[in-house]
C-alpha cells in the first residue's frame, strides 16, 4: 500500500501556495518606510523612484535549505516598448517519499512607465511536467493569452482593468507610495499563475530588530492576505525584504548568491514534504476503505471559505472554526440506468473544458469514445472510465500544474492527475463532472487528497487513483472546484485537527 502515499494530494497545494507568495514578494522585493500609503493604489503614479536590484533568497522548510529565488529589477531603455523588467526566478529541490523532485518557476514581466502591465511570460517546469503561459495586453484593456501545457497550446482573451496591479508590480508600486505602521490597504491583483483578478490586503503592523547572518536590520513588518493565505514580510530601512514566512513552515531569507545557491548536499536530511502536511488522527481506522460512515470534529476550519456540505456529508458548526462533520458513503447498488445526454442538471459547468480540463480537444474526445464503447449509460460509463485511469496512470508523486492532456501524454502523477485526466474524459462523454479536494485517512494520519464526482441521476463521489468505484467513508470533503478553490486548502495546511468520532 504504499503507492497510496504516492498519490496523495500535496503537490498543487504546494505549488500554489509558494508561487503566490513567492510571486508577490519576491517579485518587487523593495519598499520605502515612513510614509503614509493609500487606501488604493493609483498606477498613474510616478516611477521615478522604482529601485534597480539585485536580490536573492534562500527557501527553508522547517529549518532545511530547499531552494533558492532571485528577484531583478532593471529600467529599459525609453526606446523599448516596456519600462521596466521584472525577472524572478524560484528553484527548489523537495523530498517526497525518498524520492526527490526539482522545481523551477521562472517569470519574466514587463511594465509600462506607470507600472501597468505589457506583458509577462511565466514557465513552471518539474520532471516531465511543464507549463508555460505567455500574456500581453492589447488594446487597452485586453489580454492575449497563449497557455501551453505538455503539447496542448490554448489562447484566449480576457478583459482586464487598467488599473489592475500585476502581481509582479506590487512590491515595486509599493516602493513609490506612502505608508505609515497600521496603515491597512486593499490591492486589486492580477495572478498570471492562476490568470485570476483578486483583492490582496497589505497591513502594516509594525516595527522589529532583525538579526540575520550576524547582521541587524531594523525592520518594518508587513503582513499579507490572499483569498486565505497569510504571509509576513520585514522590510528593512533600505527598503529591502529581508525575511518572509508562510502559515505552514516555509521561510525565505535574503542572501548572498553564493549562500543562497548552496543546497543540502546530504539528501537524506532534507524533510519529507508529504509526511509533513500530514494530519494525526486521535484514533486508528481498520480497512478504512470498508468505512461506510464517519464522524469526525474538523478544528481551525472557516466555514465560509470551504464546501463542507455535499450530498454525502453534512457539517454542524459549533463554534468559529469548530465543525462535526459526518459522512455516508453511498451505495452504488442504487444506481439508476442514466442514458446520455445528462438532462437532469441546469448547471453547465461541470459539463465545461477550462484551461487545465481540456474536455473539449480532439484527443480527449477520441480517448474517450474509445473507452465508453458506445455505451450511452452514464454510470457504465463512469465504471469504465475509472477503471481506465486506474490501471493506465502510473502512481507517483508529481510537482506540477497538472492539465488533462499533459497527464495523457506522460501517462503518470499522484491524486491531481488522476481527477484531471478523469474529469476530462468524463465532461467529453457528456457526464456532469467536478472536482473536489479534501483529506482521506491512511495508516493512522489523514492526508491531503482529490477526487471527482459525478452525477448520474444524482452526484457520486468516485476515487480512480485509489481504485475505489465509490468513495469510502473517509474522504472528507474541504473544497469543491478547480485549481481556482482548491488554492484555500493553503490557508489551512499545518492548522487543521481531525478528532474521530465515530466510525464504522
Amino acid at each position: 500500500m504504499v503507492f497510496l502515499r504516492k498519490c496523495l494530494f500535496v503537490d498543487v497545494i504546494y505549488m500554489v501556495a509558494l508561487a503566490i507568495c513567492w510571486y508577490f514578494f519576491l517579485s518587487g522585493n523593495t519598499f520605502k518606510t515612513g510614509l503614509i500609503l493609500q487606501a488604493i493604489p493609483n498606477p498613474t503614479a510616478s516611477s521615478e523612484a522604482i529601485p534597480i536590484i539585485d536580490s536573492w533568497k534562500g527557501i527553508y522548510f522547517n529549518n532545511s535549505k530547499i531552494g533558492f529565488s532571485n528577484t531583478q529589477i532593471k529600467k529599459l531603455a525609453v526606446t523599448e516598448p516596456s519600462a521596466y523588467h521584472i525577472k524572478t526566478e524560484m528553484h527548489m529541490l523537495l523530498g517526497m517519499l525518498g524520492q526527490y523532485r526539482e522545481t523551477a518557476i521562472k517569470a519574466s514581466t514587463y511594465l509600462h512607465t506607470d507600472l501597468s502591465l505589457h506583458m509577462f511570460d511565466l514557465g513552471i517546469y518539474s520532471a516531465n511536467h511543464k507549463m508555460y503561459i505567455r500574456g500581453e495586453t492589447t488594446d487597452g484593456d485586453i489580454l492575449e493569452l497563449k497557455i501551453v501545457t505538455g503539447e496542448s497550446v490554448l489562447k484566449k482573451r480576457i478583459n482586464m482593468q487598467h488599473n489592475i496591479i500585476p502581481s509582479p508590480a506590487l512590491a515595486a508600486f509599493l516602493s513609490i507610495q506612502k505608508f505609515n505602521i497600521h496603515d491597512r490597504i486593499v490591492v486589486p491583483v492580477f495572478d498570471p499563475f492562476i490568470l485570476h483578478t483578486d483583492h490582496m490586503t497589505v497591513t502594516f503592523t509594525g516595527t522589529e530588530r532583525l538579526k540575520l547572518h550576524g547582521i541587524v536590520f531594523n525592520t518594518l513588518v508587513a503582513e499579507t492576505e490572499f483569498r486565505g493565505i497569510k504571509t509576513r514580510s520585514w522590510i528593512a530601512d533600505t527598503g529591502e525584504v529581508v525575511k518572509e514566512t508562510t502559515p505552514f513552515g516555509w521561510v525565505m531569507v535574503v542572501e548572498s548568491p553564493q549562500e543562497a545557491t548552496r543546497l543540502i548536499s546530504d539528501k537524506a536530511q532534507m524533510p519529507d514534504i508529504l509526511s509533513q502536511v500530514s494530519i494525526p488522527s486521535n484514533r486508528p481506522l481498520q480497512h478504512p476503505q470498508d468505512i461506510a460512515f464517519l464522524k469526525a470534529l474538523l478544528k481551525n476550519i472557516p466555514g465560509d471559505m470551504f464546501d463542507l456540505i455535499t450530498q454525502r456529508q453534512t457539517a454542524q458548526k459549533q463554534e468559529e472554526g469548530l465543525w462535526i462533520i459526518a459522512v455516508q458513503k453511498e451505495n452504488g447498488e442504487e444506481i439508476a440506468k442514466n442514458s446520455l445526454p445528462v438532462h437532469q442538471i441546469s448547471d453547465i459547468t461541470p459539463l465545461m473544458p477550462t484551461y487545465f480540463i481540456q474536455s473539449n480537444d480532439p484527443v480527449i474526445h477520441k480517448l474517450a469514445n474509445e473507452i465508453r464503447q458506445n455505451d450511452d449509460d452514464a454510470w457504465q460509463i463512469v465504471l469504465k472510465l475509472h477503471e481506465w485511469i486506474y490501471k493506465n496512470i502510473r502512481k507517483t508523486p508529481t510537482l506540477s500544474v497538472p492539465s488533462s492532456l499533459d497527464v495523457l501524454r506522460t501517462r503518470e502523477g499522484d491524486c491531481n492527475e488522476h481527477t484531471v485526466l478523469f474529469t476530462a474524459l468524463s465532461r467529453a462523454c457528456g457526464i456532469p463532472t467536478k472536482m473536489c479536494a479534501g483529506i482521506v485517512y491512511y495508516q493512522g494520519d489523514f492526508y491531503y487528497h482529490s477526487w471527482p464526482k459525478v452525477f448520474v441521476g444524482r452526484w457520486v463521489d468516485v476515487d480512480p487513483t485509489l481504485g475505489q468505484v465509490i468513495c469510502d467513508g473517509t474522504h472528507i470533503q474541504l473544497i469543491e472546484g478547480d485549481l481556482l478553490q482548491q488554492i484555500q486548502l493553503a490557508s489551512i495546511l499545518g492548522r487543521i485537527e481531525v478528532e474521530i468520532l465515530e466510525a464504522r
